[in-house]
C-alpha cells in the first residue's frame, strides 16, 4: 500500500468480500469463467423449511445441509476478481487525466480438485492495484508497476520475474484473442519460485499486470476528458503466494 501511495498517488479503497450478479455479468466473467463463481444462498422464507433444518442439526453430531429445493439463490456472490468492485463506483463519472486505487481485497474462486495447498486455494488474498484513465496515463502506470514489484521483491529478498502471458480476462475466449494478448502485451505474470508436493522447483504465478483497453470504461460508462470510454489497468498481488514463496526461499528461520 505504501508503494503505490508513493509511485501512483493511489487513493485507498474498500469494497465487500460479496458482488452481485449482474455486476459479474456486466464484467464478463460469467461468460469466461463460469466454473469459478460462487453464489450465496439462503433458506427459502418458509416456517416449515426453517424449522426443517433447525431440527436436523438440533441434536446432529455434524452439520446437515438443508435440500437444495430449500436454498434460495438471491443474485449475491462472493467476488471472484478483486478489480471488480471499484469500476461501479465509478460509473457515470468522467476522469480527465487519471486516477489510481488500491486495497485489499478478498478473493473466491471455486476450482474443485485443483484448490490444493497454500499455492491454490478457495478464499485468498489479493493487495490490488487499479488505474483509470487516458491511455497514455494507463500505459505509464503499467510501465512504472514493473520496477514497483521489482522493489517490493528485492524488499523481502525474493526472486521474481515479470512474463508475458495470456488469460481469457475477456468475454470472448479464443485462440485467436489469445495471440492478440500476447502480441499486445496485455497481459503480465509475476512469477516466484517455488517448491511443489515433491519438492521440484516451479514458477509459482503470484500476482499479475493487466491491461483492460476500454472494456470497464464502455460497460461502466466511465469517460475521459474527450468524453470516450476510459481505459484501465490493474496489478494484483496474491498474498498468500507472497508468503508461501518467502517460506520456499528462506525457510522457518526468522533471521532469514
Amino acid at each position: 500500500g505504501d508503494l503505490y501511495r508513493k509511485a501512483f498517488n493511489a487513493k485507498d479503497g474498500h469494497y465487500p468480500a460479496m458482488i452481485d450478479a449482474d455486476t459479474l455479468h456486466k464484467c464478463g466473467y460469467f461468460d469466461s469463467h463460469p466454473n469459478a463463481v460462487t453464489f450465496v444462498g439462503n433458506i427459502v422464507e418458509d416456517f416449515d423449511a426453517i424449522e426443517e433444518f433447525r431440527r436436523a442439526n438440533s441434536c446432529s453430531e455434524g452439520a446437515h445441509m438443508p435440500p437444495h429445493d430449500h436454498v434460495h439463490i438471491d443474485g449475491m456472490c462472493l467476488n471472484p476478481a478483486a478489480c471488480f468492485p471499484c469500476y461501479p463506483t465509478l460509473t457515470g463519472r468522467t476522469i480527465a487525466e487519471g486516477e489510481a486505487y488500491s486495497w485489499l481485497g478478498r478473493v473466491f474462486r471455486y476450482e474443485s480438485r485443483n484448490i490444493n495447498g497454500l499455492d491454490r486455494l478457495y478464499e485468498f488474498n489479493v493487495r490490488e492495484l487499479v488505474f483509470v484513465g487516458s491511455e497514455d496515463y494507463v500505459s505509464g502506470c503499467r510501465r512504472k508497476a514493473l520496477p514497483v514489484v521489482e522493489q517490493l521483491a528485492a524488499e523481502i529478498d525474493i526472486d521474481c520475474q515479470v512474463q508475458t502471458a495470456t488469460d481469457p480476462f475477456f468475454a470472448t475466449v479464443s485462440a485467436a484473442k489469445k495471440f492478440w494478448q500476447a502480441a499486445q502485451e496485455v497481459k503480465n505474470e509475476i512469477k516466484i519460485p517455488a517448491l511443489d508436493a515433491e519438492g521440484e522447483v516451479k514458477q509459482l504465478a503470484c500476482g499479475s499486470i493487466n491491461l483492460h483497453g476500454n472494456f470497464f470504461g464502455k460497460r461502466f460508462d466511465i469517460q475521459d476528458a474527450d468524453g470516450e470510454p476510459v481505459q484501465t489497468g490493474c496489478v494484483g498481488l496474491g498474498i498468500e503466494r507472497w508468503v508461501l514463496a518467502a517460506f520456499t526461499q528462506h525457510g522457518f528461520d526468522e533471521k532469514r
